[in-house]
């Protein structure tokens, strides 16, 4: 990539403030409204991926917000992006159809090569199911998603749903593993249905008749919270499923319920059948609720007061036994929140229930901060504990570090009518969800990965150093020996500069000859990375210590 003779003295000049000074200096603002708005060297290494809402294209990024690779698609985005480990791009897009409608609405899955070709795609998005909102993708290569589930209101007062309480049909949920088939067909290998796990106290005369209050592994059928647009959305999509999660090692499923503002967990080692009953799978209790959590009061514990989660998103496991999530809480606090959840269990595996309450009902940490998001949103902990933090209705990303401090702001450029220039705000700029791929991520094994252009228009100078690989590597050759490396440098050699993982630089070198010794010693363990400046063009090397 081409850098300008002016761009790469102001970096240089950074370079040696940063020196100087001996921390990496925060770059915060620089004018900036969108792209990266705030810098300050510390950030985790890798790349982010984004799929604007408003747009067809999909973006990797490297952490000045340069463009590493772009796919375009025929369809908005249902929502969710994936970078799989294979390099492959999987990507939900939104199909308009009746009944369903909404936010969250999906209908189709594709695959793409990182070189933007259509290896597979697949649509679900009929009368009666509607792929929506999340999707996630298993090690055996399938893919479990959501979709609405359509029943008649003659179907839903069969099963003791208050008559008052409908609209014009019933939503409920469904997830579906889905085993890609050729180039545009699946097999649904496992499925489970909220269906089977409802109960309701309003008619005894129904199915499903009982105490509430003494049932917390099933959904009571005439719980409701409310809408978003009006009554046939708070009647007909009652549940609004917007995220899903698969622990391999559980072989569990975490689903998130906007509707409901509660987290569920649900055992995927049953059969089909097991799924539709109250009794198999790992846990004995076959597609009943082996956990919930958030407002215990859908359940018939407590009172509304008890209320914790408020419309979340994004929920995942970060380990065996912690829960991540976004907490938009547009009614409870007009402020949104970073939660953690460590469900109580046995000893054995059984999430633990007190007087038929699931335990706990508290959140074992949070991070509030200036950002709301009311809708949308989502949240990540990186691999050195970061956390990366979608606020998705103002297309912005923040990563924080342990201490809860911002040491990285991006803000999506892309709004309706594409990027805008720097300088400008972008007209509605959501992101559903950011994802995060640190450099050693899979995918990227056998790429190189060569930075273009910040996704802005005109974004002007880039006052940035970043530690991801910016060129080939062939030109740099490196000997190791035990207290030093030598370095042999290629023809039009200009600047040498060793960081560390951070992007904080520890040394800088005056180029006399095409040879020179960096000394070790004073190095603690770790990764560090050598930037060079030749022929117009930087590259760099990784080098472990």
């Amino acid at each position: 990539m081409m850098i300008p003779t002016h761009q790469r003295l102001i970096q240089f000049i950074f370079a040696f403030l940063l020196i100087s000074g001996g921390i990496a200096m925060p770059q915060t603002g620089f004018g900036q409204t969108v792209g990266v708005t705030q810098y300050t060297g510390w950030e985790s290494e890798g790349y982010t991926l984004i799929a604007p809402m408003t747009s067809t294209n999909s973006y990797l990024i490297d952490r000045c917000g340069r463009v590493i690779n772009s796919w375009t698609s025929d369809y908005l985005p249902g929502n969710v992006v994936y970078l799989l480990e294979t390099g492959q791009l999987l990507r939900s897009g939104k199909i308009a159809g009746e009944p369903f409608s909404g936010g969250g609405l999906g209908g189709h899955l594709e695959l793409r090569s990182w070189d933007d070709e259509v290896i597979w795609h697949y649509e679900m998005a009929n009368s009666q199911n509607h792929l929506h909102h999340d999707v996630e993708y298993m090690a055996n290569g399938n893919i479990l998603v959501i979709a609405w589930d359509f029943h008649s209101n003659e179907e839903a007062i069969s099963l003791g749903r208050n008559p008052n309480l409908l609209d014009d049909g019933f939503w409920s949920e469904s997830i579906f593993e889905l085993m890609p088939l050729g180039e545009e067909d699946a097999q649904i290998v496992w499925e489970w249905h909220f269906w089977d796990h409802l109960i309701q106290e309003f008619d005894p005369e129904k199915e499903n008749y009982g105490d509430v209050s003494a049932s917390p592994r099933r959904l009571n059928i005439n719980f409701n919270l409310g809408g978003d647009s009006g009554p046939g959305d708070a009647y007909a999509d009652w549940l609004h499923i917007n995220s899903i999660d698969y622990h391999p090692e559980l072989d569990q499923i975490l689903l998130s319920s906007r509707k409901t503002s509660e987290i569920y967990i649900i055992d995927h080692s049953t059969t089909a059948e097991e799924a539709a009953s109250s009794s198999g799978g790992n846990s004995g209790y076959g597609g009943d609720l082996l956990f919930r959590f958030g407002n215990p009061f859908v359940y018939g514990q407590g009172s509304a007061s008890d209320q914790v989660l408020d419309g979340q998103h994004d929920a995942h496991w970060i380990d065996n036994s912690t829960i991540l999530l976004y907490n938009n809480r547009p009614l409870i606090a007009a402020t949104s929140s970073i939660e953690k959840i460590i469900p109580l269990t046995d000893g054995a595996g059984e999430y633990l229930l007190s007087n038929d309450q699931f335990q706990p009902n508290e959140t074992s940490w949070s991070l509030s901060d200036d950002f709301f998001s009311a809708f949308i949103s989502g949240v990540e902990q990186l691999p050195d504990n970061k956390l990366l933090v979608c606020n998705g209705l103002q297309g912005e990303i923040r990563e924080y570090d342990e201490q809860e401090n911002i040491i990285w702001t991006y803000v999506n450029p892309v709004g309706f009518g594409g990027p805008v220039e720097q300088g400008q705000l972008p007209t509605q700029n959501p992101l559903f969800r950011a994802q995060f791929y640190p450099t050693d991520f899979a995918a990227f094994n056998s790429l190189t990965l060569i930075p273009g252009e910040p996704l802005e228009l005109n974004p002007g100078e880039l006052i940035c150093l970043t530690n991801t690989i910016r060129e080939v590597v062939t030109p740099i050759q490196i000997s190791t020996f035990p207290n030093y490396w030598i370095v042999n440098l290629p023809e039009g050699s200009n600047s040498l500069i060793l960081t560390d993982a951070a992007g904080r630089i520890r040394s800088s070198y005056v180029l006399n000859s095409r040879q020179v010794k960096i000394d070790r010693t004073p190095l603690s363990s770790g990764v560090y990375l050598l930037l060079l400046e030749a022929s117009e063009r930087v590259f760099s090397m990784k080098l472990i210590n």
